[in-house]
């Protein structure tokens, strides 16, 4: 089953918030030839599931190397409905998909805490990389 299968095959989808902490954390001065890169890093952890029906909660730690401005960890709870069975093979091959439901979310998140803890909003990309266990 493909990506785009996979998507199409959903026939609902819940995206829960459970958790965020966050600080913010002091910056030093960095040499103009410091690369900075902001980084968003997910773990999926399948908690149920049924032929046509799986939970997983997916942790999400932000902020940037090297580590300055804040960090955040986000804990999300997605439930999908699917119209054909699946298995948890093609849930593990798909984690992409599911994370591309929490991009957006995120990154706007990210916004409106970095913009009340530093009275500027760091906007980060609305993608996700997936950390492997």
């Amino acid at each position: 089953m493909t990506a785009e299968q996979f998507v199409k095959n959903i026939v609902h989808h819940e995206v829960i918030l459970l958790n965020i902490n966050g600080k913010k954390l002091k910056s030093e001065r960095l040499d103009e030839s410091t690369n900075i890169e902001s980084h968003a890093i997910s773990q999926i952890s399948i908690v149920e599931f049924e032929d046509e029906y799986v939970r997983v909660i997916v942790s999400t730690e932000v902020g940037f190397k090297p580590s300055m401005f804040f960090e955040f960890e986000f804990e999300h709870q997605v439930s999908l409905e699917f119209e054909d069975s699946i298995t948890k093979e093609l849930i593990e091959k798909n984690k992409e998909v599911i994370l591309n439901l929490l991009g957006a979310d995120i990154s706007l998140l990210t916004g409106m805490l970095t913009d009340k803890m530093m009275n500027s909003p760091l906007i980060i990309p609305p993608s996700l990389e997936i950390k492997e266990n």
